[in-house]
């Protein structure tokens, strides 16, 4: 492989973290090296190996497709409460004693641009299994105004660079235009059930 060549005392993890760190936009994302026989075919495709857990801890997914009926401000004022979550498992969203956990997401200059290439590799490659989709489309329900971004900031759950409420409402909602989502993973509907209720 090309890195081999170029640089042949470094090794795989040290360049896997060099790569993950230049397109370093999920902050709270852990690093994890690909599996030895992981399949690789692009930098895309190496983002999101990096995203998702292992095989093996993939969610089940089911042909439904369900929906937030209620934005974060609505919840809020439901009483449901917003915190930061902290799981080691990328987009693992925990709803539990009426605490929505929700992983940190940096919003920034280049934010959009990487997330529109990996939900595009995802349609055109892993229409079955878009893991990364199904946490923007989720995004997307909970976040219908300024207001709701604002609560998100206000919890650490959105850190705005950007410097505009307006200006990551109007991304969040404009990534899944066109959008085909094919399946959904189950735990992200029974999330919605429980939320919905």
């Amino acid at each position: 492989n090309l890195q081999h060549l170029a640089f042949p005392s470094l090794s795989d993890a040290f360049f896997f973290k060099n790569i993950f760190s230049y397109f370093d936009v999920f902050t709270d994302i852990q690093y994890r090296q690909p599996r030895p026989n992981a399949e690789i075919a692009h930098f895309t495709d190496l983002l999101r190996t990096f995203m998702l857990p292992s095989p093996e801890e993939l969610p089940e997914r089911i042909t439904e497709h369900p929906k937030l009926l209620y934005s974060a401000t609505q919840l809020h004022k439901a009483g449901v409460k917003f915190r930061l979550g902290k799981s080691e498992r990328s987009f693992e969203i925990k709803f539990e004693e009426g605490v929505l956990k929700i992983p940190k997401l940096e919003i920034e200059g280049v934010t959009e641009v990487v997330i529109r290439n990996v939900m595009a590799l995802e349609q055109t490659c892993y229409i079955e299994n878009a893991y990364f989709t199904d946490y923007f489309i989720f995004m997307d329900q909970l976040i219908n105004s300024r207001k709701d971004v604002a609560l998100l900031a206000q919890e650490k759950i959105l850190v705005n660079y950007l410097g505009d409420n307006n200006a990551v409402m109007s991304m969040i909602n404009n990534l899944n235009k066109g959008i085909v989502s094919e399946t959904a993973r189950v735990d992200y509907c029974n999330l919605y059930e429980e939320l919905n209720s």
